[in-house]
């Protein structure tokens, strides 16, 4: 008698995480707000939170593209201009070469989320 075929195999792709955090140097309110941005290929939305008014959390909820060549240029600009936001606690951070477009929609997201989650306060 023969052994049944194993059942087919199931690829799941992990999760992709794309946060950066770092513990706040102040106390104060916790405050978080979500904007989007479109660029002519892609759909960018970032969530920030605020700790006392500073930046202690930046996540890309959202990235589209809509082809091949703009994932990849999304998927090398994301984790760096997310961690540069962390790291200036602002929106004041500088365009990935290469990724223009994604750099400034990142950007204009990140500033309308950060201003949002300042005017829950």
């Amino acid at each position: 008698a023969g052994q049944a075929p194993p059942p087919p195999s199931v690829t799941v792709e992990p999760e992709v995480r794309r946060v950066s955090s770092r513990r706040p140097t102040k106390r104060g309110p916790v405050r978080s707000a979500t904007d989007t941005s479109t660029t002519p290929f892609s759909i960018i939305s970032v969530r920030v939170t605020l700790t006392g008014g500073e930046l202690t959390r930046v996540e890309t909820v959202e990235l589209t593209g809509e082809n091949a060549r703009t994932q990849a240029i999304n998927a090398r600009a994301e984790p760096i201009l997310r961690e540069e936001a962390l790291k200036a606690g602002s929106a004041k951070i500088d365009v990935v070469t290469g990724a223009t477009y994604t750099s400034r929609s990142y950007r204009k997201s990140l500033q309308a989320a950060i201003d949002e989650a300042r005017a829950r306060g």
